[in-house]
């Protein structure tokens, strides 16, 4: 995973064995779960799509379960599977691409999480279709730090600051002022104060492209494939790493028109702070207590 890893504990608590233990366990856990490292279960799923299941670890069959859980209460708008479409704007390319409809039609077939086949007893998966592959980027951040954060709690440590990548777990004896980002300038402009939990934020602040007046994000939305926001920037702070991290992706992606489910199900224990296309600031929600 390319991005940074930044991590504040009393001195009291330091030992160079201890960052290395922890080190070592962010870079396993990425080796395993991204999909664009070589010998990972996930590319090895993604090479043998269409042929054969493969086995997988067992860390691997729980992470899916969560992840497709996800899927199933968002009905689909949030999809590991959404990879194929992403690939079609080529973000990672020296000239970024806004593929037609006819090639997002042509591509769409491959995204479904329904296709995927978790066997759980026997740790396989498997995906039916050539071309198809899953992708973890928006739940894997959170799920590190929910793992990160677990680590601590073990070695009896209990006050820790912890920035993965702009994701951050926070356990604090005094709360921290937490500057969201304006994505249309990048000033922290507004905020808010955490001394306990996760925070993610999910914007077309730093992949993206512009083509003529359109601005286009890394995020698609599994439905239309398209790449255009609907709002700016969503961030999300609430009692679990994994959570927030798909939880700011999801609302990136629906603005203020979440599924009832996901309302009644996260919102009333989360707080939720939007930057509309017109860089107003809405709150959303605000349970959240730290």
């Amino acid at each position: 995973m390319d991005t940074f890893l930044i991590i504040s504990i009393p001195p009291e608590d330091f030992s160079d064995h201890m960052i290395e233990e922890l080190i070592t366990m962010v870079h396993d856990t990425d080796k395993k779960l991204n999909v664009y490292t070589i010998g990972s279960d996930l590319y090895r799923l993604r090479q043998n799509a269409g042929y054969v299941p493969v086995s997988i670890d067992s860390e691997t069959v729980f992470i899916l379960q969560q992840a497709i859980s996800f899927c199933q209460q968002t009905n689909g708008v949030f999809d590991i599977t959404v990879g194929p479409l992403v690939d079609l704007y080529r973000f990672h390319e020296v000239e970024p691409y806004v593929p037609s409809k006819k090639e997002i039609d042509t591509v769409r077939p491959l995204v479904d999480y329904k296709e995927i086949v978790l066997d759980e007893i026997n740790r396989t998966a498997f995906l039916p279709t050539k071309g198809m592959y899953i992708d973890l980027s928006g739940v894997l951040k959170g799920y590190i730090l929910d793992k990160i954060s677990d680590f601590f709690v073990k070695q009896d440590i209990e006050h820790f600051y912890v920035n993965f990548g702009g994701n951050l777990s926070l356990s604090l004896e005094e709360a921290l002022y937490v500057g969201i980002e304006n994505p249309f300038n990048k000033s922290p402009q507004k905020g808010f104060f955490c001394s306990q939990g996760f925070v993610s934020t999910s914007s077309a602040t730093h992949q993206f492209f512009d083509q003529g007046t359109k601005r286009y994000s890394h995020i698609i939305h599994p439905y239309t494939g398209s790449a255009e926001p609907i709002i700016g920037s969503a961030t999300v702070v609430t009692w679990s790493g994994i959570e927030s991290d798909f939880l700011s992706t999801y609302f990136f992606l629906v603005g203020t028109q979440p599924d009832p489910k996901i309302q009644k199900q996260y919102v009333s224990q989360s707080s939720i702070y939007l930057y509309t296309l017109k860089e107003v600031f809405t709150i959303y929600a605000e349970h959240y207590s730290s």
